[in-house]
């Protein structure tokens, strides 16, 4: 459900970058035997089992890449999608991490939902940057180029 779930552009930019890092980890070790497998299997399984693996982040870019203009204004469709699979690239890079702390690991946890949401936070300010700088620079009053 995570993978197909969209962002709530109501809220706060931290809320939705802490939601999406605490909503991943308790999906990981909600199906972390299913997870383990597919994290193993992604890179080195068959080409059979690849395919159905990758099948499944493509909904996670696309249900992401919507909503993103909403966060990062000034997107356009084409970055959409590049910023969409940056945000899960880091996010399945933390899967390995997240199945080696046990449960009850309540501080190791902590700091990794942490840090993967500071790492989306970061990720997201410097594309808005980006495209401020680029508003800027083109002569036009964009909100991250005025606020």
């Amino acid at each position: 459900r995570l993978m197909r779930g969209t962002l709530d552009v109501d809220l706060p930019l931290d809320d939705v970058v802490k939601g999406l890092a605490y909503g991943y980890e308790t999906y990981v070790h909600g199906a972390s035997d299913r997870l383990a497998f597919v994290n193993q299997a992604r890179t080195g399984g068959s080409p059979r089992v690849r395919a159905a693996i990758a099948h499944e982040p493509e909904y996670f870019v696309s249900r992401v890449a919507g909503p993103l203009p909403d966060l990062v204004p000034g997107l356009r469709p084409a970055e959409r999608e590049t910023v969409a699979q940056l945000l899960l690239a880091v996010l399945l890079e933390s899967t390995t991490e997240l199945l080696a702390t046990p449960e009850d690991d309540e501080a190791r946890l902590t700091e990794l939902r942490d840090g993967l949401a500071t790492t989306y936070r970061w990720c997201l300010d410097q594309i808005a940057t980006e495209h401020a700088l680029r508003g800027v620079a083109a002569g036009i009053d964009t909100p991250a180029a005025t606020g």
